[in-house]
Protein backbone atom coordinates (compact mmCIF):
# COMPACT_ATOMS: atom_id res chain seq x y z
CA UNK A 1 0.00 0.00 0.00
CA UNK A 2 1.41 2.95 -1.04
CA UNK A 3 2.20 5.99 1.90
CA UNK A 4 1.37 9.53 1.22
CA UNK A 5 3.47 12.25 2.97
CA UNK A 6 2.25 14.16 6.00
CA UNK A 7 2.91 17.14 6.34
CA UNK A 8 2.38 18.99 9.63
CA UNK A 9 1.28 17.46 12.54
CA UNK A 10 0.50 13.81 12.88
CA UNK A 11 -1.65 12.01 15.40
CA UNK A 12 -1.40 7.84 15.70
CA UNK A 13 -3.82 5.94 16.64
CA UNK A 14 -3.35 2.94 18.12
CA UNK A 15 -5.65 -0.01 16.38
CA UNK A 16 -4.29 -3.18 17.97
CA UNK A 17 -2.48 -5.94 16.27
CA UNK A 18 0.18 -3.86 15.41
CA UNK A 19 -1.82 -1.63 13.15
CA UNK A 20 -1.93 2.33 13.39
CA UNK A 21 -3.97 5.32 11.96
CA UNK A 22 -2.52 8.13 11.09
CA UNK A 23 -4.19 11.23 11.27
CA UNK A 24 -2.96 14.73 10.36
CA UNK A 25 -4.03 18.02 12.20
CA UNK A 26 -3.06 21.58 12.17
CA UNK A 27 -5.44 23.23 14.71
CA UNK A 28 -4.32 25.66 17.18
CA UNK A 29 -2.92 24.63 20.76
CA UNK A 30 -5.91 24.42 23.36
CA UNK A 31 -5.02 26.52 26.22
CA UNK A 32 -6.81 26.39 29.14
CA UNK A 33 -7.71 30.18 31.26
CA UNK A 34 -5.49 29.32 33.92
CA UNK A 35 -2.24 28.75 31.84
CA UNK A 36 -1.48 32.73 32.41
CA UNK A 37 -2.07 32.73 36.16
CA UNK A 38 0.81 33.12 37.96
CA UNK A 39 1.14 34.22 41.82
CA UNK A 40 3.26 37.72 42.50
CA UNK A 41 4.43 37.94 45.94
CA UNK A 42 5.29 38.08 48.52
CA UNK A 43 4.75 41.56 49.43
CA UNK A 44 5.53 42.00 53.25
CA UNK A 45 5.22 44.40 56.29
CA UNK A 46 6.12 42.80 59.36
CA UNK A 47 4.52 44.25 62.84
CA UNK A 48 1.81 46.60 61.68
CA UNK A 49 0.59 49.08 64.12
CA UNK A 50 -3.39 49.33 64.80
CA UNK A 51 -5.22 52.15 62.81
CA UNK A 52 -2.84 51.94 60.14
CA UNK A 53 -3.74 53.99 56.97
CA UNK A 54 -3.44 52.15 53.72
CA UNK A 55 0.48 51.54 53.17
CA UNK A 56 2.26 50.37 50.32
CA UNK A 57 4.22 46.85 51.67
CA UNK A 58 7.55 45.45 50.41
CA UNK A 59 8.84 43.10 47.79
CA UNK A 60 10.44 40.48 48.85
CA UNK A 61 12.34 41.77 51.61
CA UNK A 62 11.93 44.13 54.68
CA UNK A 63 14.81 45.98 55.39
CA UNK A 64 14.00 49.38 53.96
CA UNK A 65 15.17 49.49 50.46
CA UNK A 66 12.70 46.97 48.60
CA UNK A 67 10.74 48.01 46.03
CA UNK A 68 6.74 48.32 46.72
CA UNK A 69 5.89 47.47 42.97
CA UNK A 70 6.60 45.22 40.54
CA UNK A 71 6.95 46.16 36.79
CA UNK A 72 4.14 44.19 34.78
CA UNK A 73 6.06 42.48 32.11
CA UNK A 74 2.94 42.01 30.33
CA UNK A 75 -0.72 43.33 30.34
CA UNK A 76 -3.31 41.28 31.94
CA UNK A 77 -5.76 41.52 34.95
CA UNK A 78 -5.16 41.57 38.88
CA UNK A 79 -7.97 38.16 39.30
CA UNK A 80 -7.24 37.84 43.49
CA UNK A 81 -5.37 38.67 46.31
CA UNK A 82 -3.85 35.94 49.06
CA UNK A 83 -3.43 36.75 52.38
CA UNK A 84 -1.62 35.24 55.06
CA UNK A 85 -0.76 36.65 58.70
CA UNK A 86 1.94 34.27 60.78
CA UNK A 87 -0.41 34.84 64.13
CA UNK A 88 -3.98 34.65 64.38
CA UNK A 89 -5.43 37.85 64.82
CA UNK A 90 -7.71 38.50 67.98
CA UNK A 91 -9.49 41.92 67.51
CA UNK A 92 -9.46 43.84 64.39
CA UNK A 93 -9.14 44.22 61.03
CA UNK A 94 -6.07 44.05 58.71
CA UNK A 95 -7.49 44.80 54.73
CA UNK A 96 -5.46 44.66 52.19
CA UNK A 97 -5.90 45.80 48.34
CA UNK A 98 -4.58 45.79 45.18
CA UNK A 99 -2.74 48.57 43.51
CA UNK A 100 -1.40 49.51 40.16
CA UNK A 101 0.49 52.11 40.13
CA UNK A 102 0.34 53.14 43.49
CA UNK A 103 -3.58 53.48 43.33
CA UNK A 104 -5.67 50.79 45.50
CA UNK A 105 -8.00 48.60 43.01
CA UNK A 106 -10.54 46.10 43.16
CA UNK A 107 -11.78 44.02 46.45
CA UNK A 108 -10.33 43.60 49.30
CA UNK A 109 -8.69 40.80 51.30
CA UNK A 110 -9.92 41.01 54.92
CA UNK A 111 -8.08 39.35 57.26
CA UNK A 112 -10.15 39.23 61.06
CA UNK A 113 -11.17 36.50 63.80
CA UNK A 114 -13.51 35.05 61.22
CA UNK A 115 -10.00 34.23 58.84
CA UNK A 116 -7.48 35.35 61.69
CA UNK A 117 -4.52 34.26 59.39
CA UNK A 118 -5.33 33.41 55.69
CA UNK A 119 -7.63 34.17 53.23
CA UNK A 120 -8.12 33.94 49.28
CA UNK A 121 -9.74 36.77 47.37
CA UNK A 122 -10.97 36.56 44.66
CA UNK A 123 -11.38 39.80 42.98
CA UNK A 124 -15.62 40.45 41.32
CA UNK A 125 -13.90 42.59 38.65
CA UNK A 126 -10.70 42.11 37.66
CA UNK A 127 -8.21 44.81 37.55
CA UNK A 128 -6.83 45.59 34.28
CA UNK A 129 -2.61 46.90 33.82
CA UNK A 130 -0.82 47.07 31.16
CA UNK A 131 2.91 46.66 30.89
CA UNK A 132 5.24 48.88 33.05
CA UNK A 133 2.36 49.43 35.25
CA UNK A 134 3.61 48.71 38.77
CA UNK A 135 1.83 46.15 40.62
CA UNK A 136 1.58 46.19 44.37
CA UNK A 137 -0.43 45.39 47.60
CA UNK A 138 -1.80 48.16 50.41
CA UNK A 139 -2.53 46.93 54.01
CA UNK A 140 -4.59 48.82 56.29
CA UNK A 141 -5.42 48.11 59.89
CA UNK A 142 -8.40 48.97 62.07
CA UNK A 143 -8.31 50.69 65.36
CA UNK A 144 -8.69 47.62 67.50
CA UNK A 145 -6.24 45.69 65.68
CA UNK A 146 -4.47 42.49 67.55
CA UNK A 147 -2.03 41.27 67.58
CA UNK A 148 0.17 44.09 66.78
CA UNK A 149 3.25 41.50 66.48
CA UNK A 150 2.21 39.64 63.59
CA UNK A 151 3.82 39.47 60.22
CA UNK A 152 1.89 39.50 57.00
CA UNK A 153 2.83 38.09 53.76
CA UNK A 154 0.29 38.82 50.81
CA UNK A 155 0.10 37.87 47.22
CA UNK A 156 -0.91 38.95 43.72
CA UNK A 157 -3.03 36.82 41.27
CA UNK A 158 -2.19 37.75 37.79
CA UNK A 159 -3.42 36.39 34.28
CA UNK A 160 -1.12 37.74 31.70
CA UNK A 161 -2.83 38.76 28.81
CA UNK A 162 -2.79 36.71 25.36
Amino acid sequence: MASTPVTGNVMLEPLGGGLTREETFNGQAVETVNARLNILGPFREDNPAASQAATALQLGAIDGTAPTGLPAPAAGTIVGIISHSNAALTAGTATAQATVNGTASGDTSVLSTTNPTKKVTMLTTPVAFVQGDLLGIKLATSSGYLPVTADHDHYLMVRWGA
